[in-house]
Order: structure tokens, then sequence, then C-alpha cells
């Protein structure tokens, strides 16, 4: 089965961050920063750990969601699912979510 264009893009922005591995989350693809998800790919959809302004600044995006993987209205606080249509913006938000992860992880070392 081929990959859709969304697919390959969520594809190429996780393989261009380094120090990353890719993994599942609720049988879908994502990757991780050591045991930590930080993007999965879901409906087509990228789908991004976010913080604070970030957070704020991703779900005003058209189309944009928080993250409800069961379908019940129980989303999941810090995740935002963007849209194909905002694939423009898909690195920059893959690119901060992996900069909170990593930045999260390496405090709890401390």
């Amino acid at each position: 089965m081929s990959k859709t264009k969304a697919q390959q893009l969520f594809d190429e922005l996780g393989q261009a961050i380094s120090g990353n591995e890719q993994k599942s989350m609720f049988g879908k693809p994502c990757y991780n920063y050591g045991r930590k998800p930080f993007i999965m790919f879901f409906d087509d959809e990228l789908v991004c750990k976010l913080f604070d302004e970030i957070r704020e600044e991703a779900i005003q995006l058209k189309g944009s969601s928080l993250f409800d993987p069961s379908g019940k209205g129980k989303p999941m606080k810090n995740w935002i699912q963007l849209p194909f249509t905002h694939k423009k913006k898909w690195e920059h938000y893959a690119q901060k979510a992996f900069a909170f992860v990593q930045a999260e992880s390496e405090a709890k070392k401390k």
C-alpha cells in the first residue's frame, strides 16, 4: 500500500530530526525522544505534543483540534491534531514538539 502525501511528509519530518526513534502509539506511527513521543500520524494528520503559547497558536489554526484518539470527547490536553492543509507549518510544530519533549526529558535527568 502506497503512502499518502501526508504520511510521506510525516516520515520526512520525523527522519529529519536527529536523536529520535520511530515507534508506535495507539497503533499509529510516532517518533519518540527516548521513551517520550513528540509527534504521531493519525487520520492522515500530524499530531504534536505542544505546550504554552505554541500550543495555543497551533489550536487556533483552522481545522486543528485537541487530539482525541478515542473519539469519546476525552482529548489529550497537550496534543494538537493539525490537518494536512497546514502542511507548510508541520515542520515548525514538529520541531517545537521535539524541543519541548527533549527539554522535559533532560530536566528529569537532573
